[in-house]
């Protein structure tokens, strides 16, 4: 509301720094409330009134912001793609950030990019490339004396290093020390996502017990803040946590529903495809699959590209 409101009163002023800010306000919030395609409208509202990216961009100072705007509506466009399905105009998209950032040479706009990027890299689940652009910007966090992103790349790092096979109770420490890190720096944007992230190290870990008690923070969390962006996977995730606690198959086919219906609604196409082969896979080994396989089949055929990414193989065997 006070995006929208920011909005109107930069328009009635004409404005361009307003509006400029009050877009990226809006992109930014939309995202987080997991209204993807408004998100989407206002982050390239910003990009088309900022102009000039190339050799000869200078950093634009009048927004009232810590960043340049195009290097924050950039990145947040790279998220917005992914979740309606658009991987690799997702990292272009934030290739473009880094880069940007880095021509502009403003250090933390650099630390937001590649930050940004991180996050980015393990919705994509490339734990080595989030490992290494976690790490990049920690140092570059640390060289700057920017204490704010450091947690949250610490929580990307620990997921990192344990998805690689390192010690799961000593990456289970690192998020934590990353999660309170976050907080004393005076955020809690996020926090039900790296919840998320935290149940995957243990379910991982044999702990489902412990990954369902943390996907339930995150769900609480969820109402509390309504961000609303990762509720479709924190839902399929505690379909994964219902079957290897060993509970009622059927509880975990309607999680799975509940998963793909809501990323479905939300215009969340790589998380809908996500939610449709967990629901595959397992009608599949109940032996009652053939119609969650032409729904999965029916998703994946929506998909224009990324057809090499985890997911699409994945559907693929599946459906082979």
């Amino acid at each position: 509301k006070q995006g929208e409101n920011l909005l109107e009163l930069a328009s009635r002023q004409e404005n361009e720094a307003f509006l400029i800010a009050a877009h990226r306000a809006l992109g930014s919030t939309l995202f987080y409330r997991g209204e993807f395609e408004r998100a989407k409208e206002h982050c390239e509202s910003v990009i088309a009134m900022t102009g000039e990216e190339g050799d000869g961009a200078t950093l634009i100072r009048d927004i009232y912001d810590v960043v340049d705007p195009r290097v924050t509506c950039r990145s947040y466009l790279s998220w917005i793609l992914w979740m309606q399905g658009f991987p690799e105009k997702a990292k272009s998209e934030s290739a473009r950030a880094i880069a940007l950032a880095e021509r502009l040479e403003h250090p933390f706009s650099i630390a937001l990019a590649l930050s940004f990027a991180a996050w980015l890299e393990q919705f994509l689940g490339n734990a080595a490339r989030v490992e290494e652009l976690a790490s990049r910007s920690i140092a570059h966090c640390e060289a700057h004396g920017f204490g704010f992103w450091i947690g949250w790349d610490q929580v990307l790092l620990g997921w990192a290093s344990a998805m690689q096979g390192a010690d799961p109770a000593e990456q289970v420490a690192n998020i934590n020390n990353g999660l309170a890190h976050w907080k004393e720096k005076g955020s809690e944007l996020g926090r039900g996502y790296f919840y998320s992230l935290l149940a995957d190290v243990h379910l991982r870990a044999g702990e489902p017990v412990r990954a369902m008690e943390l996907l339930t923070r995150a769900r609480t969390f969820m109402y509390e803040r309504d961000e609303r962006y990762w509720e479709a996977e924190r839902q399929r995730m505690s379909g994964d946590a219902e079957l290897a606690m060993g509970t009622d198959a059927k509880q975990a086919v309607i999680r799975f529903h509940d998963a793909k219906a809501i990323a479905k609604r939300q215009g969340a196409k790589s998380l809908e495809l996500r939610a449709a082969i967990s629901l595959a896979r397992l009608e599949k080994e109940l032996g009652d699959g053939n119609g969650a396989l032409k729904e999965l089949a029916d998703v994946l055929a929506t998909m224009t590209e990324g057809h090499s990414t985890q997911e699409a193989l994945a559907a693929r065997a599946i459906i082979d």
